[in-house]
């Protein structure tokens, strides 16, 4: 349906659209919203078999992800000014993540269902930003982030000195704070590269959905299945898994970010 305003043309998308939109959102925002709740006050151990608990309570940090960076691309770029005012808000919003985050990491006596979103409240404070750059990036914007983290975690395993046999723990920051640099990590590739229609709005199609959320949902799978034993040793295979094993929480958080873009895009492409 077409509407006049002034001597300006405007679309308005039709209603069954605007439902279905409103649908998604309310079950995805709110949906998140509950499990945070859920999972703050310990509901989940006292009405669920405790490993279904243990699983579900430990990727919180996904949830919070999913839900703040998908409120601030659906609900928050559309209506930011244009220009360098943009980014300026950007990065007043990433600033306040950063103290959050800070917050989190260094308040001691912080209920341990909180301080955990650490991480995730850390790597929006560099995503929001990001995210909110006009698209598309220059060809080797995305490629050289996501490069750049790759290589600061292949010097934070290597400064951890591994030992041959022994699974490597949390001796520097690369390591201890592996769910935010997956989650830096993954953002170019998910969001400019196999999925750059989240963002961009030249963008057409759907291309991408189902190869993304499959590779996402395939890895922390893989790894769990590995097992403890896989992520012992010094060479390069246990210590890739070791930390892939530490930031699963990331790959869930991109997985509903694709899921939830996808099933509103989805709608519109059939109407």
């Amino acid at each position: 349906m077409r509407r006049v305003s002034g001597s300006r043309l405007s679309v308005r998308p039709p209603q069954a659209l605007q439902s279905w939109r409103l649908v998604v959102s309310w079950v995805f925002y709110g949906g998140l919203s509950l499990c945070l709740l859920a999972i703050v006050l310990g509901l989940p151990a006292q009405v669920l078999p405790e490993a279904i608990a243990s699983t579900f309570a430990y990727n919180s940090e996904g949830y919070f992800f999913a839900l703040l960076l998908g409120a601030w691309i659906h609900f928050a770029l559309p209506r930011l000014p244009r220009g360098s005012h943009r980014l300026m808000v950007a990065s007043g919003v990433g600033l306040a993540f950063a103290v959050l985050g800070w917050w989190m990491l260094s308040t001691e006596g912080l209920r341990s269902s909180i301080a955990t979103l650490n991480e995730p409240a850390l790597a929006l404070a560099v995503l929001v930003p990001y995210v909110t750059l006009s698209r598309p990036l220059a060809r080797w914007a995305p490629v050289g982030v996501s490069v750049v983290v790759l290589i600061t975690v292949a010097l934070g395993l290597w400064a951890g000195d591994p030992q041959p046999g022994v699974q490597l723990e949390s001796v520097n920051w690369v390591i201890s704070m592996a769910e935010m640099m997956a989650l830096v990590f993954l953002a170019p590739i998910v969001l400019d590269l196999t999925c750059p229609w989240i963002l961009d709005r030249s963008e057409r199609g759907r291309s991408g959905v189902l190869p993304t959320l499959l590779g996402l949902a395939l890895v922390p799978v893989i790894v769990s299945g590995l097992g403890q034993e896989a992520r012992a040793g010094d060479s390069v295979l246990p210590l890739m898994l070791n930390y892939l094993g530490r930031s699963h929480e990331a790959f869930v958080g991109f997985l509903l970010l694709v899921a939830y873009f996808g099933l509103l895009q989805r709608r519109r492409d059939v109407d």
